[in-house]
Order: C-alpha cells, then sequence, then structure tokens
C-alpha cells in the first residue's frame, strides 16, 4: 500500500510541476515511467478492476508521454504492458457480467481504449520510420471505425486519438506514396473524408477539416480545396464558427499558400488566398494580425498596380495598428508608384520616410525584427533603392539618413553613408554634413570593438573624399578649412605609416594656409584673432609630425619646414605674440635660406596688424646680403630691396627727419649709386 500510494502522489507531482511548466516532456516522461513502474509492481496478483484501470491509464499517458517527448523506443514497452492489461480488464468485466447489453458497454469501453494505445503504437512506429508496422496499425484502427462508427462517435477522447491518427495517416502517406503518388493521394484523401463524415457533430471534427484542406493544397488539388474553403467559410458565418486555435491555423495554411504564390510573382493568385483568409474576418474585427493580412492584400494590389485598392486597404491595416512601422512602408511605396505615374513632386513619399525615421527611433522598434524578418532599418533601406530606381535622389537621401541615425549594423551604416556621398556629388555642403557623419561614427569605439580593420578601410576612403572636396571648393574657403581639418582627423583612424603622414601633414599646412587667409579678410577683430589661434594650433600640430617625416631622412628637398615657419611668424606678428623672437631665431637656423623667404617675412612683418620696423629691417639686410652673393647678382631686386631698406629709414614726412637715422640711409643711397653705375657701364 505504502508503495502505490508513493507511485500516485509521485504522479501528481509530475501532472503539477509540467502544469507550472516547470519540468520538460522528457522529464513528466521520466517521472510517469517510474510511477507506472512503482504502480504496476505494487498491484499484485488479484488487482481490482479500478486499479487495473488506473494502471492502464498510466500505462497509456507513460507511453504516449515517450512519444511526445521523442523517444518512441521508450513507449514500446508501456503501450503493450496497457494492451495486456486491457485484454485483462475485458475478461473481468464479462466474468461479473451475464447480460448482452452489459457486455456490449464493456466492450465499447475497452475498444475505445484499445483504438487509442493502437493509435499511439502506430505514432511511435512512425517516428522509428516503421511504416509497414505503422500501415499495420492504422488499418486496424480504420476496420475498428467502420465497425464501430456509432460507438465512438461523439466521444472527445477518441477524436482526439482519430485526429492524431489522421495526422499519422497522411504522413505515411507523404513518405510512402511519393513513388505513386496518385494511389497514396487517393487512399489519403478517401481516409480523410471518411473521418469528416463519421466525426461531423464531434467539436474537434475541426481539427481533421483543416487538415483535409492542407492535405489538398499540398497535392496541389487546390480547386477542391477552394471549394472546401468556401463551404467552411459559409458555416463559418451561418453558426458553425471556427474555434479560434483551429482558425489561426487555417490563417497559417491560406497565407503559407498565398506567400508561396507572390514569390513567384503570381499576386493575382496570392490574393485570392490572402482574400479567403480575410472573409474569416468580420467588419469590427482589428488586431495586428488582420493588420499583417491588410497589408498583405495591399502589396498584391500594388504589384497589380490596383493603386486605390491598395490605398485602401492599407488605410484600414492603419486603423487596425497605428504607429505600424510596415504600414508606413506600404504607404511609402504606393505614394512612389502615384508620384510615377502622375510625375508630382514626391511629397506623400518624404513624409512617409519621415513617419518611419520617427517610429525607428522608438526603443520597441529597433529592438524588434518586423514582418519578414526585415528590421526597420532594413525597409529604410529598401525605400532608398525604391527611390533610386526611381531616380530619385532627394528622397534616397532622405531614407539614407533615417538608416544612419538608427542602423546598428555597421556594414549597412556604412554602406549608407558611402551611398549618400556619393548621391551628393551636386551638393557639396550635404556631403560634407556626411562626412562629418561618417567621422562621428567612426569616432565611436562601442562600433568598432573587434572590427579595427574595416574601421581603417573606411577612415582611408573618407579621409580621401574629404580632401578632394576640400580642394574642389577653393571659393568657399571656410569649406575648404572644414574639409582639409575633417580629412586630417579621419586619417587619424588610419595606421601610422608614410603615406599616412604626409597626408596629414598636407591637410594640416593647408588648414593653417586657409585660417590665415580668412584672418587676413576679418572684418572682425574678434574673429581675426581666433582664426589666428586656431591657425597656429593647425602649425603646432603639423610641425610635430614633421619631425617624425624628417626622422625618416627622406624630405631633405621638402619646403614645408620653411612653409611653416612663414605661417607661424605671421600668426604671431599679427597676435604680437611673445614668442615671435623664436620663430626668428628659427629662421636664421634653416638649412637653406633664400632671399624669397626673407623677403615674405619682412613683408609680412609690416602687413597689418603687425608692425615690426625693426625686423622688417634685419631681415631686409640679410637678404640684400645674400643678393650681392649671387654669381650674377639681380639688380631688380637688390635695387627693390635697397627701395624698401631706406623707406623704413626715413620717415614720410619731412618733419621727422631730425630723428632718423639720415647716416644709415645715406649709406643705402650710395650703395644704390654705385650698383646703378656698374649696371650702366
Amino acid at each position: 500500500m505504502q508503495t502505490e500510494e508513493c507511485a500516485i502522489n509521485l504522479w501528481n507531482w509530475g501532472v503539477a510541476k509540467r502544469a507550472e511548466d516547470t519540468i520538460t516532456e522528457k522529464e513528466q516522461a521520466m517521472v510517469r515511467h517510474i510511477s507506472c513502474k512503482l504502480s504496476c509492481w505494487s498491484q499484485g496478483l488479484e488487482a481490482s478492476e479500478g486499479i487495473v484501470e488506473r494502471n492502464i491509464l498510466m500505462a497509456m499517458e507513460t507511453g504516449k508521454g515517450w512519444i511526445d517527448a521523442g523517444k518512441p523506443d521508450n513507449a514500446t514497452e508501456f503501450l503493450g504492458l496497457a494492451l495486456n492489461s486491457l485484454e485483462k480488464l475485458y475478461l473481468m468485466m464479462t466474468q461479473r457480467s451475464t447480460q448482452e447489453a452489459d457486455l456490449n458497454v464493456h466492450k465499447t469501453h475497452v475498444e475505445r481504449d484499445i483504438f487509442k494505445v493502437l493509435t499511439y503504437q502506430a505514432e511511435a512506429a512512425v517516428f522509428q520510420g516503421n511504416f509497414e508496422l505503422a500501415s499495420h496499425l492504422i488499418q486496424r484502427c480504420k476496420d475498428m471505425l467502420q465497425r464501430q462508427p456509432e460507438e465512438v462517435r461523439g466521444c472527445s477522447m477518441s477524436a482526439d486519438a482519430v485526429h492524431t491518427l489522421a495526422m499519422l495517416y497522411y504522413t505515411l502517406h507523404i513518405d510512402m506514396s511519393r513513388g505513386r503518388r496518385g494511389e497514396g493521394d487517393c487512399v489519403g484523401f478517401d481516409f480523410l473524408k471518411m473521418i469528416c463524415d463519421q466525426f461531423e457533430q464531434s467539436p474537434d471534427i475541426w481539427k481533421v477539416l483543416i487538415l483535409q484542406l492542407d492535405f489538398l493544397i499540398k497535392r496541389g488539388k487546390e480547386f477542391l480545396a477552394q471549394q472546401k474553403l468556401e463551404e467552411v467559410i459559409k458555416g463559418h458565418h451561418t453558426g458553425k464558427q471556427l474555434p479560434l486555435n483551429i482558425l489561426n491555423h487555417l490563417h497559417f495554411i491560406l497565407w503559407n499558400c498565398a506567400a508561396k504564390y507572390f514569390k513567384i510573382k503570381n499576386y493575382t493568385e496570392a490574393l485570392q488566398w490572402y482574400n479567403y483568409s480575410y472573409s474569416f474576418y468580420d467588419a469590427n474585427h482589428s488586431d495586428p494580425n488582420l493588420a499583417k493580412l491588410l497589408r498583405n492584400r495591399a502589396s498584391c494590389f500594388l504589384n497589380l498596380n490596383e493603386l486605390f485598392k491598395a490605398k485602401e486597404a492599407v488605410m484600414l491595416a492603419e486603423k487596425c495598428e497605428e504607429h505600424s512601422f510596415f504600414t508606413q512602408f506600404i504607404l511609402y511605396k504606393i505614394a512612389m508608384k502615384e508620384n510615377d505615374v502622375l510625375k508630382g513632386k514626391y511629397m506623400f513619399s518624404t513624409s512617409a520616410i519621415l513617419a518611419m525615421g520617427e517610429m525607428a527611433s522608438q526603443t520597441e522598434i529597433k529592438e524588434m525584427l518586423l514582418e519578414e524578418n526585415y528590421s526597420a532599418t532594413d525597409l529604410l533601406s529598401i525605400a532608398a533603392q525604391i527611390a533610386l530606381d526611381a531616380n530619385e535622389k532627394k528622397v534616397a537621401i532622405k531614407a539614407l539618413e533615417s538608416v544612419v541615425e538608427h542602423c546598428q549594423d555597421t556594414d549597412q551604416l556604412f554602406t549608407s553613408l558611402r551611398c549618400m556621398v556619393r548621391l551628393s556629388q551636386e551638393h557639396d555642403d550635404d556631403k560634407n554634413i556626411f562626412l562629418s557623419s561618417a567621422y562621428k561614427k567612426l569616432e565611436d569605439p562601442l562600433i568598432w570593438n573587434e572590427r579595427q580593420e574595416q574601421r581603417i578601410k573606411e577612415g582611408h576612403w573618407f579621409r580621401k573624399i574629404a580632401w578632394n572636396l576640400a580642394v574642389r571648393n577653393q571659393d568657399s574657403l571656410i569649406m575648404m578649412q572644414d574639409c582639409f581639418l575633417l580629412s586630417y582627423k579621419l586619417s587619424l583612424f588610419c595606421p601610422c605609416d608614410k603615406t599616412v603622414l604626409v597626408a596629414q601633414k598636407s591637410c594640416l599646412i593647408m588648414a593653417a594656409s586657409v585660417d590665415l587667409e580668412m584672418a587676413r579678410n576679418a572684418t572682425c577683430h574678434k574673429e581675426q584673432v581666433q582664426l589666428l589661434m586656431k591657425s597656429l594650433e593647425n602649425i603646432n600640430l603639423c610641425q610635430e609630425l614633421w619631425i617624425i617625416l624628417q626622422s625618416t631622412g627622406a624630405f631633405n628637398t621638402d619646403p614645408t619646414e620653411t612653409i611653416l615657419l612663414l605661417y607661424e611668424f605671421e600668426a604671431k606678428a599679427k597676435l604680437n605674440d611673445p614668442g615671435l623672437g623664436n620663430v626668428l631665431d628659427s629662421l636664421w637656423n634653416l638649412p637653406n635660406l633664400d632671399t624669397k623667404t626673407l623677403e615674405s617675412i619682412a613683408s609680412l612683418s609690416m602687413e597689418a596688424p603687425a608692425y615690426y620696423p625693426s625686423i622688417c629691417k634685419k631681415v631686409l639686410q640679410a637678404a640684400l646680403t645674400l643678393h650681392k652673393k649671387q654669381d650674377s647678382p639681380d639688380v631688380y631686386k637688390i635695387s627693390k630691396c635697397l627701395h624698401s631698406l631706406i623707406k623704413l629709414t626715413l620717415p614720410e614726412r619731412s618733419v621727422e627727419l631730425e630723428n632718423c637715422d639720415q647716416e644709415e640711409a645715406w649709406q643705402y643711397y650710395k650703395e644704390a649709386h654705385a650698383i646703378i653705375s656698374t649696371s650702366v657701364s
């Protein structure tokens, strides 16, 4: 008794835990296995009918549990035990009853359970690939159905078994009749028809009916399936409503059939199957599945160029499911198609893109996959492609901007950015914005955790584009400055090899040059100071790079150092920077100091707002000395140099003559006279 009680308690514990979903099907089958073994072991030789019936139920459920857990081999023992116990139970029942009516009741009771056990055995045989045994067992079940239709009909337990049997028969004939399709189909369909006829009043008859429809559709007998389907639709709306789970299964079958035709671009046939599904909904129904169905119908109408019907369907979808990204995508496709027909201004398509962009920013949209496993950014990319196919670059750029804003996939992100840059060939301002976006994305360390090679590749591509854009915009100093600096910043994501260092140096020199040019043209003192400071920053960065490049020994004739000194001198002179003397010291130490450099320094030292006459005089004197050392002195240049020195020495107004160094001026005049005399003779 203690063992029996333990077996029952363990069984009930397994049932409760499975109901709570805290154990798996396999674990429940293991619990049942132990419980059933304990119960059978404890029943003894003189077990009562009640104990035998309980053990039959436990053996059947254990066998079915192992089948559901995918272990049909373990089920064989328990299903055999159930059959043996059923024979024992029938014998016990007949021994205590003498009336024929009672015997018939007992026979029906036992045969009902035998029918279920045979069904489970057939299911296990199919699992094991033993189709010959499965066919034999199914035939026995079929004979029992034909022999006792009245007794079995309407019994829900038997109806479940019949549904399982029908599924097995269907599966069995799919596997066995591939070489003799016509014969197998005929037998399978006749069997399903027989079940439908005999179990017409059963609440589970819908399961077999759906199986019958699926059988017809998969066997290509779609005309027969449509006839049957129309009967089901009529019955559904006249009192024979399908249970929700069956209806959902039917929708799944119909949508699969429609999708098959949609894939091969037979939109008329696809629409027909979607319409069958739509006919099960009433006018007031509203749920996401209906919205999806309406969008699918809209897509069919769209591909059939029935734009009004497509718009009508998608508007209904919008009522069923507000704020649907996919609905906006269909509206966008319709708008693009309408604009193609009407040659409009693409206003509606742009508004649909904006709506999709707003929806894509929502967290739940970002994290979920939409219909057909498309993400929000996937659909925006498709929207961009549709616009490109229609030669509408502005709409395509709008879509790609949304992709860049919301995309989590690095490849998709930079593909979109490159495409945007290419599409904006005629709009350099837009291109500069897109390049800045690329820089921000390249700067984000989270994106490039383990993808440094791609980061380098993207950096090279965008830095070259930024350089070319700067060169193209020589009429716009601001654009030039932005692009040169952007090219430099983008190059920082690339390895510091010689090529990249030279590119960085060029970018910084050009940026400093543009800053100085803008400072010369600035009318506001504050703005001028800011520009000169920016120029100095770029010069200092470039000087650091130049030191690294010089260490390679390959830039002996490169004028970079001289150019940087000239730029630095101009900026510091105009800022009245106390470090100007250090610049001059560096100038005197140049290995190849020439007259042109000295004359440039002289000019810059007197260019407003700079005013350094002493520095100007000093470098002009050095320039004059170098001129005179030439093998063939240039009289014109010497004369020009002397002219400047005299002008610096003598004041412009005669009243200031007393305070000037007249002796120095007289020496310059004498030198000029000597040179003129020499050149004349």
